[in-house]
């Protein structure tokens, strides 16, 4: 037998295993975590649709026209910009919910899984104001004691220069005569207070 031959011997063998040890279950297994999941993704979108008018719809705080012209980031795909008044994305979420409940009972449960999958994403990337992917502000110090009352230090703030906002807010102008983004809708204005950047300062501390 060649070493080819062995090695694919093996690879079936290593296949074999992992097949009856990792990628089978249950069926009633299977079937119980369809049925929680589905429930769990029907409460979150009750929970989500409680609060259409203000994050979901353009009498809200993020309107279609300013998430799609004016972008938080990159590929904010969603199937709810389509939806733009209350009483549409009431009905989009009715779907989302239909989607969802179809997975719990089983009911076309791959269909209903993908469109779940697809309904959660673009749940998420319509509201993007929640993301916060955090960020990490490195602040160093050091001293040293040159003698029983005198001591040198430095102290390094925002080593790495990372840029983050402390504070964020949106202020409402509907009414006023702002300039319009397009398709007509104004987009809401919004406040941030930036970080402080890199700043570096040392001293002498002499102490009596």
């Amino acid at each position: 037998m060649t070493v080819a031959a062995k090695l694919r011997a093996r690879l079936r063998v290593a296949g074999a295993w992992m097949n009856a040890h990792y990628l089978r279950i249950d069926p009633r297994t299977a079937g119980l975590y369809r049925i929680v999941l589905g429930a769990l993704l029907a409460a979150d979108c009750l929970r989500h649709a409680f609060y259409t008018r203000l994050f979901y719809s353009n009498d809200g705080v993020l309107s279609n026209h300013w998430h799609l012209y004016k972008p938080d980031g990159s590929y904010n795909f969603s199937l709810f910009h389509a939806f733009s008044t209350p009483a549409e994305v009431y009905v989009a979420f009715g779907l989302a919910l239909l989607a969802h409940l179809c997975l719990m009972i089983g009911w076309h449960a791959r269909l209903a899984a993908f469109l779940s999958l697809l309904v959660v994403t673009s749940l998420d990337n319509r509201l993007v104001m929640v993301e916060n992917g955090g960020y990490v502000v490195v602040n160093l110090d050091t001293s040293y004691k040159i003698t029983d009352s005198i001591t040198v230090f430095g102290v390094l703030n925002n080593a790495f220069n990372e840029r983050y906002d402390t504070y964020g807010a949106f202020a409402d102008f509907t009414g006023l005569p702002f300039p319009l983004v397009p398709g007509g809708a104004i987009g809401p204005t919004r406040t941030a207070s930036p970080g402080t950047p890199i700043a570096g300062y040392g001293g002498v501390k002499v102490t009596f």
